[in-house]
Protein backbone atom coordinates (compact mmCIF):
# COMPACT_ATOMS: atom_id res chain seq x y z
CA UNK A 1 0.00 0.00 0.00
CA UNK A 2 1.61 3.51 -1.32
CA UNK A 3 1.87 6.16 1.41
CA UNK A 4 0.07 9.38 1.26
CA UNK A 5 2.77 11.47 0.40
CA UNK A 6 3.45 8.72 -2.82
CA UNK A 7 -0.41 8.87 -3.21
CA UNK A 8 0.13 12.88 -3.85
CA UNK A 9 2.86 12.42 -6.33
CA UNK A 10 1.04 10.06 -8.11
CA UNK A 11 -1.98 12.55 -8.72
CA UNK A 12 0.51 15.09 -9.35
CA UNK A 13 1.92 13.41 -12.03
CA UNK A 14 -0.79 12.08 -13.79
CA UNK A 15 -3.19 15.54 -13.74
CA UNK A 16 0.50 16.88 -15.11
CA UNK A 17 0.17 14.38 -17.96
CA UNK A 18 -3.41 13.96 -18.83
CA UNK A 19 -5.25 17.29 -20.30
CA UNK A 20 -8.73 15.95 -19.87
CA UNK A 21 -11.38 14.20 -17.35
CA UNK A 22 -14.77 13.43 -17.06
CA UNK A 23 -16.92 16.07 -15.12
CA UNK A 24 -20.47 14.05 -13.25
CA UNK A 25 -22.71 16.50 -11.80
CA UNK A 26 -26.31 15.86 -10.67
CA UNK A 27 -29.16 16.32 -13.77
CA UNK A 28 -32.67 16.38 -13.64
CA UNK A 29 -32.65 12.67 -13.51
CA UNK A 30 -29.66 10.99 -14.19
CA UNK A 31 -25.80 12.05 -13.57
CA UNK A 32 -24.69 14.31 -16.35
CA UNK A 33 -21.01 13.80 -17.43
CA UNK A 34 -19.01 16.09 -20.04
CA UNK A 35 -15.00 16.42 -20.92
CA UNK A 36 -13.24 19.58 -19.19
CA UNK A 37 -9.77 20.76 -19.50
CA UNK A 38 -8.67 20.98 -15.99
CA UNK A 39 -5.89 21.64 -13.10
CA UNK A 40 -5.21 21.08 -10.28
CA UNK A 41 -4.34 24.03 -7.46
CA UNK A 42 -4.21 24.80 -4.13
CA UNK A 43 -1.79 21.63 -2.65
CA UNK A 44 -4.80 19.23 -5.08
CA UNK A 45 -7.35 20.96 -2.59
CA UNK A 46 -8.69 22.43 -5.69
CA UNK A 47 -9.70 21.55 -9.15
CA UNK A 48 -10.42 24.45 -11.68
CA UNK A 49 -12.42 24.03 -15.02
CA UNK A 50 -13.68 26.50 -17.19
CA UNK A 51 -17.71 25.58 -18.84
CA UNK A 52 -20.17 27.47 -21.12
CA UNK A 53 -22.77 29.55 -19.00
CA UNK A 54 -24.96 28.81 -21.68
CA UNK A 55 -25.03 24.66 -20.88
CA UNK A 56 -26.85 21.98 -18.63
CA UNK A 57 -23.41 21.32 -16.82
CA UNK A 58 -23.63 25.36 -15.94
CA UNK A 59 -27.18 24.97 -14.93
CA UNK A 60 -26.95 21.50 -12.86
CA UNK A 61 -23.61 23.26 -11.01
CA UNK A 62 -25.69 26.03 -9.55
CA UNK A 63 -28.65 23.96 -8.95
CA UNK A 64 -26.96 21.30 -6.90
CA UNK A 65 -23.05 22.54 -6.58
CA UNK A 66 -21.59 18.38 -5.89
CA UNK A 67 -19.67 17.01 -8.36
CA UNK A 68 -16.88 14.85 -8.82
CA UNK A 69 -14.08 14.71 -11.50
CA UNK A 70 -12.28 11.79 -13.00
CA UNK A 71 -9.23 11.19 -14.69
CA UNK A 72 -7.21 8.27 -15.10
CA UNK A 73 -3.66 7.38 -17.57
CA UNK A 74 -5.27 4.41 -19.09
CA UNK A 75 -3.85 3.11 -22.46
CA UNK A 76 -5.47 0.06 -24.52
CA UNK A 77 -2.75 -2.02 -24.13
CA UNK A 78 -4.32 -5.26 -21.88
CA UNK A 79 -0.70 -5.56 -19.93
CA UNK A 80 -1.86 -1.80 -18.62
CA UNK A 81 -5.07 -3.28 -16.37
CA UNK A 82 -2.93 -3.71 -13.48
CA UNK A 83 -1.25 -0.39 -14.08
CA UNK A 84 -3.48 2.37 -14.68
CA UNK A 85 -4.36 4.78 -11.79
CA UNK A 86 -8.58 6.04 -11.73
CA UNK A 87 -8.88 9.20 -10.07
CA UNK A 88 -12.34 10.37 -9.01
CA UNK A 89 -12.09 13.62 -7.30
CA UNK A 90 -15.56 14.78 -5.43
CA UNK A 91 -16.30 17.94 -3.96
CA UNK A 92 -18.06 21.39 -4.22
CA UNK A 93 -17.86 22.94 -7.44
CA UNK A 94 -17.84 27.12 -6.79
CA UNK A 95 -17.87 29.93 -9.32
CA UNK A 96 -14.21 31.44 -8.61
CA UNK A 97 -14.19 34.81 -6.79
CA UNK A 98 -13.02 37.65 -8.51
CA UNK A 99 -10.49 38.01 -5.73
CA UNK A 100 -8.78 34.53 -7.08
CA UNK A 101 -9.53 34.76 -10.62
CA UNK A 102 -6.21 36.00 -11.41
CA UNK A 103 -4.39 33.35 -9.66
CA UNK A 104 -6.32 30.75 -10.62
CA UNK A 105 -6.14 32.17 -14.52
CA UNK A 106 -3.01 32.13 -14.46
CA UNK A 107 -2.15 28.45 -12.71
CA UNK A 108 -4.80 27.53 -15.55
CA UNK A 109 -3.75 29.11 -18.46
CA UNK A 110 0.21 27.37 -17.49
CA UNK A 111 -1.58 24.15 -18.74
CA UNK A 112 -3.70 24.97 -21.37
CA UNK A 113 -1.73 28.92 -22.75
CA UNK A 114 -4.32 27.83 -25.84
CA UNK A 115 -7.30 28.85 -24.12
CA UNK A 116 -6.80 32.33 -22.92
CA UNK A 117 -9.29 33.40 -24.56
CA UNK A 118 -11.99 30.90 -23.72
CA UNK A 119 -11.39 31.50 -20.01
CA UNK A 120 -11.88 34.89 -20.72
CA UNK A 121 -14.94 34.94 -22.17
CA UNK A 122 -18.21 36.76 -20.84
CA UNK A 123 -20.01 33.68 -21.71
CA UNK A 124 -18.04 31.22 -19.69
CA UNK A 125 -17.99 30.51 -16.18
CA UNK A 126 -14.31 29.79 -14.22
CA UNK A 127 -15.36 27.19 -11.37
CA UNK A 128 -13.16 25.53 -8.52
CA UNK A 129 -13.85 22.51 -7.47
CA UNK A 130 -13.27 21.93 -3.92
CA UNK A 131 -11.85 18.66 -3.57
CA UNK A 132 -13.41 16.66 -0.14
CA UNK A 133 -12.31 13.35 -1.11
CA UNK A 134 -10.13 11.41 -3.80
CA UNK A 135 -10.98 8.03 -4.42
CA UNK A 136 -7.92 6.08 -6.28
CA UNK A 137 -8.13 3.52 -7.63
CA UNK A 138 -4.99 0.95 -8.89
CA UNK A 139 -4.10 -2.43 -9.87
CA UNK A 140 -7.89 -2.74 -11.35
CA UNK A 141 -9.56 -3.43 -7.94
CA UNK A 142 -7.71 -1.49 -5.04
CA UNK A 143 -9.22 1.65 -3.96
CA UNK A 144 -7.50 4.13 -1.81
CA UNK A 145 -9.70 7.28 -0.18
CA UNK A 146 -6.76 10.03 0.44
CA UNK A 147 -8.27 13.69 1.67
CA UNK A 148 -6.62 16.33 0.38
CA UNK A 149 -4.56 18.66 3.06
CA UNK A 150 -7.45 21.09 4.68
CA UNK A 151 -10.29 19.07 3.34
CA UNK A 152 -13.39 18.72 5.41
CA UNK A 153 -16.15 16.55 4.12
CA UNK A 154 -19.42 18.25 3.56
CA UNK A 155 -23.07 17.16 4.37
CA UNK A 156 -24.87 15.28 2.15
CA UNK A 157 -27.91 17.05 0.52
CA UNK A 158 -31.36 16.66 1.76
Amino acid sequence: MQQPDELYEVLRHIFAEQRYGILATNGELYPHTTIVCYVPADNLSTLLFVTPRPSRKFQFLLEQPHASLFVDNRSDDPKDLHEAYGIEARGTAVQVEDSQRATYRSVYLAKYPELDSFVDAESNAFFRLAVERYDIVHDFQTVIQLQPPGATPSERPK
